[in-house]
């Protein structure tokens, strides 16, 4: 039977997840939920952000950041300010590739308006916020 429970918890925690996201300017985070597969959270996500640009709060700055995080070299940025990209620092990621390759992402971001998707590659590191 214990053999069987850590065998369950073994593989509980070796499973990929995707979390959607979100800092506000008043430093309060969240999360709209995890997801197993990245493309249901890429969705979601998108929604998410639909319903917040609706709502007015990435015009009015009360959003500063939606992304998705995982447990995988995969991740997103849908939305992020200048000032979210400013005040992220190099401690917030497992080392300093991490943190360059997101910053570039993140950049993309910022300048094209658009989400973009990153992969930071085969050093097995992850996004810490």
């Amino acid at each position: 039977m214990i053999k069987k429970f850590n065998e369950f918890i073994n593989e509980s925690s070796m499973a990929d997840y995707f979390e959607v996201e979100y800092y506000l300017t008043v430093g309060q985070h969240g999360h709209v939920d995890s997801y197993p597969k990245f493309e249901t959270a890429y969705k979601e996500a998108l929604k998410f952000k639909a319903r917040e640009e609706k709502e007015g709060n990435l015009k009015d700055g009360e959003v500063e950041y939606i992304g998705i995080n995982s447990n995988t070299n995969k991740f997103a940025v849908l939305f992020v300010t200048k000032t979210y990209i400013k005040n992220t620092d190099v401690n917030h990621f497992s080392d300093e590739m991490a943190y360059n390759k997101w910053i570039e992402v993140a950049n993309k971001c910022l300048e094209t308006g658009e989400p973009q998707i990153g992969d930071f590659g085969d050093n097995q590191t992850k996004l810490e916020l």
